[in-house]
């Protein structure tokens, strides 16, 4: 049956022809009930159509263990898709694949990895000056400093800096990958792609940055626009079936395909 052979034999088994009206039998069947009828009926025994939503921004965490997408826009129905299939594309044909699991109920995070922080012990600089524990001054443009940590690629950080810099803008990120937590003061989250350290840098030459709160923490669960992944429809291992050599966790968008 096409779709317009089902909604018109859906008016005429809910409606009755009077007085040179159509008239409810058992109340006004919406047009909204009818599309839906049509696409449970189009989907076959499953009753599940593939559903494509694309410009979706999000951030991940893909690391086997801690499989987990959170601050997703959308509004993305995400219970109702709960055990499906989802395919997660970063704009250039990189896929992670998993199965949706539990919806989430709130970010929650680790204790701080950079507690006790103090420029002038292990930090290293780049055509910067470390003036004091707290202080640096680029010597050239971009000029910063940098500290190893025991950071793991795949999972997702938030980034916390506050301060003051005399010109331009400072940067919060990581050592390696080209991905920054921040190019401002405030608040950012970025998944590590494959640092193990932290970088802090002031992007106009002579600028001085002043640094007076400085915290990364790891991103332990989604809040309630995300959810977990597993690698098994409705399984317990909280990982990503595959994900593609390449793969941007760090996206600008993504597109998102759920199916059955």
């Amino acid at each position: 049956m096409n779709r317009r052979d089902f909604l018109k034999n859906a008016v005429k088994t809910s409606f009755i022809f009077a007085a040179g009206l159509w008239v409810p039998k058992l109340g006004i069947l919406r047009s909204a009930d009818a599309e839906a009828s049509f696409f449970q009926h189009a989907a076959g025994a499953s009753g599940f159509l593939t559903r494509v939503h694309a410009g979706i921004t999000m951030k991940l965490s893909k690391v086997a263990g801690t499989a987990f997408a959170t601050q997703v826009s959308g509004s993305i129905p995400w219970a109702q898709y709960r055990n499906r299939s989802v395919s997660i594309n970063d704009g250039t044909g990189k896929y992670a694949r998993g199965f949706i699991g539990a919806v989430g109920s709130g970010e929650t995070y680790s204790s701080e990895i950079l507690v006790g922080w103090n420029f002038t012990s292990g930090w290293t600089p780049s055509n910067a000056t470390i003036v004091d524990a707290n202080t640096i001054q680029s010597t050239l443009a971009n000029g910063s400093i940098s500290k190893a940590y025991s950071l793991i690629v795949g999972r997702l950080y938030k980034g916390v800096m506050a301060g003051a810099i005399s010109s331009g803008s400072p940067v919060l990120g990581y050592t390696s990958g080209g991905d920054y937590l921040l190019s401002d003061f405030g608040t950012g989250f970025k998944t590590n792609n494959g640092s193990n350290g932290i970088i802090v840098r002031a992007a106009t030459s002579g600028a001085i940055l002043d640094v007076t709160t400085l915290e990364l923490y790891q991103v332990l669960t989604p809040d309630s626009t995300g959810i977990l992944v597993t690698s098994t429809r409705g399984g317990a291992t909280q990982s990503f079936a595959s994900v593609d050599a390449g793969f941007n966790s760090n996206a600008a968008s993504f597109t998102v395909t759920v199916s059955a």
